[in-house]
C-alpha cells in the first residue's frame, strides 16, 4: 500500500504550462540517465497519445506529462528521490503534496493557492529533496500503515470508492462546483436545483432538453481550503455543462473538472494535482 505525490509546473498566474515543446523528451532523457547510473535497464514507456510516459519506481508506476507528474510513494529511497528530482528539474516543476511544496529553483513562483505564511522549501539535490519531504513522508506513511493494519485486522476485502472523474465514464460527466463555508452537499444541490428551476421557468429554450443532473455526495477540498461538491451529468453533456456554469456564475461560484483522471482544473486556468487535494464521500 503506497500513497502519492504530485509534480507541477507553476506559471506566474498559476497556470501550469510546459517549459518548452520538447520538454517531455528532456524529462525522459533525464530519467534514463538516472536509470542507467543505477544499473537499471531502460524502463520508460511512451503513452499511445505521445503526451505522457510511465516509468516504474519504488512503490509502483509514475505517470509523467510535460507539465505535471504523479509519483507513488513507498519509501524515500535514493533511486526514488533521484527520479523525482530529475523529473522536477528537467521539467521546471515543483513537488506538491497536500501540505508540502518543494521548489527546485528559487526563481519558481509560489503556488497561487498557498497562504502567505506557508513555508515553501527550495532544494538543489535529491538529498535535499529527501530532507524537505521527510516530515511529510513520515506523517503519510504512519497513516497508510495504520490503514493497512486496520484492513488486516478486519480482514476487509473490498474495493474503495473512487472520486467521480478519476475513471473514464462513457455515461456520465462530472463538474465540481464551489460550496459556501459550512454548506452541506444537500444544501449545495438544492441551490443548483433552484437555479435550474428558475432558468427553466424564465428561459426554457436555454435549458438542456435531454438528460439529468444529480449530486454525487463527494466533496473535494483544494489546498487553499475551498470546497467543491461533484455534480453528475447524463445526456447532453455539453449543454448541461454550459448550463451549470451559468448557474454557478450567478452566485460567483468557481467550477472545476478532473482532467486526465489526476488533475483538478478550474475554469480560470489554475490546476492542482489531485494528490494535493483532500476528498471524501460525505453523508450530510
Amino acid at each position: 500500500m503506497s500513497f502519492g505525490i504530485g509534480l507541477q509546473r507553476l506559471g506566474a498566474s498559476g497556470v501550469a504550462a510546459p517549459k518548452n515543446p520538447t520538454v517531455l523528451e528532456d524529462i525522459r532523457a533525464a530519467i534514463q540517465v538516472v536509470l542507467a547510473m543505477s544499473g537499471i535497464a531502460e524502463d520508460t514507456i511512451m503513452g499511445d497519445d505521445g503526451q505522457s510516459f510511465t516509468v516504474t519506481v519504488p512503490g509502483g508506476t509514475a505517470k509523467i506529462h510535460a507539465n505535471h507528474a504523479i509519483f507513488p510513494v513507498e519509501r524515500l529511497d535514493r533511486l526514488w528521490l533521484q527520479l523525482v528530482y530529475a523529473t522536477a528539474k528537467a521539467g521546471d516543476m515543483a513537488v506538491v503534496g497536500d501540505d508540502v511544496v518543494v521548489l527546485t529553483d528559487s526563481a519558481q513562483p509560489r503556488p497561487t493557492w498557498l497562504l502567505q505564511n506557508f513555508d515553501v522549501a527550495v532544494c538543489s539535490s535529491p538529498e535535499e529533496l529527501g530532507i524537505a519531504l521527510d516530515r511529510w513522508y513520515r506523517q503519510h506513511h504512519q497513516y497508510t500503515e495504520g490503514m493497512r493494519r486496520d484492513l488486516d485486522s478486519q480482514n476487509v476485502q473490498r474495493k474503495p470508492a473512487l472520486l467521480p472523474g478519476t475513471l473514464v465514464d462513457a455515461q456520465r460527466g462530472f463538474l465540481y462546483i464551489e460550496a459556501r463555508p459550512d454548506e452541506t452537499a444537500a444544501e449545495h444541490l438544492a441551490v443548483i436545483g433552484k437555479r435550474y428551476r428558475l432558468a427553466h421557468r424564465d428561459n426554457p429554450k436555454d435549458v438542456p432538453g435531454a438528460g439529468s443532473m444529480a449530486g454525487t455526495a463527494w466533496r473535494l477540498r483544494t489546498p487553499d481550503g475551498k470546497a467543491f461538491y461533484g455534480i453528475a451529468i447524463r445526456g447532453e453533456k455539453k449543454a448541461w455543462f454550459a448550463a451549470l456554469r451559468a448557474y454557478a456564475s450567478i452566485d460567483g461560484r468557481s467550477i472545476g473538472e478532473i482532467v486526465n483522471c489526476d488533475t483538478f482544473v478550474l475554469d480560470d486556468g489554475c490546476s492542482v494535482p489531485l494528490v494535493a487535494c483532500a476528498y471524501e464521500k460525505v453523508h450530510e
